[in-house]
């Protein structure tokens, strides 16, 4: 990847150092989340990892469908 790329990725960098400084009465906070209703802070993180493990599953697909073509 060229290093013109590495911007891309300062926002989720951000994200992550801004989770890593909560404490457990924050993570235990709630608030309304279109869509989901009511949640507390630690299940939107677990939804926002699960919704970056389903991204990286597409990008494995993706790839192996790449692989497969490039070995036909």
């Amino acid at each position: 990847m060229r290093s013109s790329h590495w911007p891309r990725f300062a926002p989720r960098a951000q994200t992550v150092a801004l989770i890593a400084e909560l404490t457990s009465a924050q993570f235990e906070r709630t608030a309304v989340f279109e869509g989901y209703g009511a949640l507390t802070l630690r299940s939107l993180v677990r939804y926002l990892c699960s919704h970056d493990r389903q991204h990286l599953a597409g990008l494995q697909w993706l790839l192996g469908k790449i692989e497969a073509t490039r070995a036909a």
